[in-house]
């Protein structure tokens, strides 16, 4: 597994990005970020963020509390290219088996592989924490999302549901590399 620290790192081919723990000044981009993908879900048909009133249940103010707990992260290549917060606790999972929990992954569909680098930078920063797990969830009928979360070794475990919302859960159980 690449190491990733908040430094750039080479996502691709000569691409450069940097993950980082969000900042209040990128609140904007960061809005405006989930309506970008927003409205990149309308065209290709999927339904998840733009069926319901995200913004409405997630507002500006939420998204502000996350950068100031230091749960934030953004991935820039000199624009912002994605976002995913980095949770400890969700009430979705009740095991307590210590793990991190990502929530609003969002990557601009300009920024190919950012969706990726972000679950890999999840991966490392959970490792380095003692967290043998990745945990999320992806709307239900989303079988496209889905099966990328499963390319990206991410698990079924099981099916939830939070008023109209009903998500599969999914986890990667993650192995530190020993090696040098």
């Amino acid at each position: 597994m690449k190491r990733f620290r908040e430094e750039p790192f080479i996502m691709e081919e000569g691409i450069e990005m940097m993950i980082r723990k969000a900042v209040p000044q990128d609140l904007d981009a960061l809005i405006a970020l989930i309506v970008r993908r927003m409205a990149w879900m309308d065209e290709q048909g999927i339904e998840q963020w733009n069926t319901g009133d995200y913004l409405g249940i997630y507002p500006p103010a939420y998204f502000l509390l996350r950068i100031t707990s230091g749960e934030l992260f953004v991935a820039w290549d000199g624009q912002l290219c994605g976002m995913a917060a980095l949770l400890e606790q969700d009430e979705r999972w009740q095991d307590g088996l210590p793990a991190y929990y990502v929530h609003h992954l969002a990557a601009d569909p300009r920024c190919p592989g950012t969706g990726a680098a972000l679950l890999r930078f999840a991966e490392e920063k959970a490792l380095q924490k003692g967290h043998g797990v990745v945990r999320l969830d992806a709307q239900r009928g989303n079988e496209a999302l889905n099966a990328w979360y499963a390319r990206q070794g991410y698990r079924y475990v099981g099916l939830m549901r939070e008023g109209s919302y009903e998500g599969i859960l999914r986890e990667k159980r993650l192995i530190r590399n020993t090696s040098c």
